[in-house]
């Protein structure tokens, strides 16, 4: 019941506020498909992810493009909504994702897609992140200098770490370092994988209450 009026809600200011600004938005998805990850773990994740976007259909003429990584960044949606659906439905790991065969966790390169590609995402963007592992190709301070220029572009970068009963160690230190070098947003919690969906459904509320307030404020400029 509480998915549900928050969705009435979003729902009906996301109307409001595109019917009279006809603003865009960027929702990127950066999903973590190391070798941490087993493949039971990713179709629970990528079946959240899917099920999650179903109760979003007012991002239909926003951007919203998701990004596997690993040792290195693929995009694998176009940029629409429904596309982003159709890749949760049917979804796949391209080698690409593990470079040079090292399917190990590389935030920074992926960081770096994103700041590179900048230009081509409409309006105010969100990198919206989720894995369960810190950095394993460069030192944090590269991490940090990245995400300081995505921060002066305006970028919102928001994280979602997973924890599993069997790594609650290394949940803990994604979570220290997602905070201190990654997020200037928010970070959420998933306690296991079959929490990711509920978890994604409240971070992507959130998210889309904060790009409206941000769009109303500059509509008042």
């Amino acid at each position: 019941m509480r998915i549900e009026i928050v969705n009435i809600i979003l729902a009906g200011l996301f109307v409001l506020w595109c019917t009279a600004a006809q603003a865009q938005h960027t929702l990127i998805l950066a999903i973590d498909v190391s070798a941490s990850v087993d493949a039971e773990e990713q179709q629970i994740q990528m079946q959240g992810y899917g099920s999650v976007l179903q109760f979003f259909p007012y991002l239909e003429g926003h951007h919203v493009e998701v990004i596997l990584f690993s040792s290195q960044p693929v995009s694998v949606s176009s940029g629409t909504l429904s596309d982003a659906q159709a890749f949760f439905d049917n979804w796949y790991i391209p080698e690409q994702v593990y470079g040079n065969g090292y399917a190990t966790t590389c935030v920074a390169r992926m960081l770096e897609y994103v700041l590179e590609t900048l230009d081509r995402y409409p309006g105010v963007v969100t990198l919206d992140i989720s894995g369960d592992g810190e950095e394993n190709c460069v030192r944090d301070e590269r991490v940090a200098e990245i995400t300081d220029q995505l921060d002066e572009a305006g970028v919102m970068i928001n994280a979602l770490v997973i924890q599993d009963s069997l790594r609650i160690h290394d949940a803990r230190q994604a979570v220290e370092f997602y905070t201190e070098h990654v997020i200037n947003g928010y970070l959420f919690l998933a306690e296991s994988f079959l929490d990711v969906a509920e978890t994604l459904h409240r971070k992507i509320a959130l998210e889309m209450s904060h790009v409206l307030h941000v769009q109303q404020y500059a509509t008042t400029q």
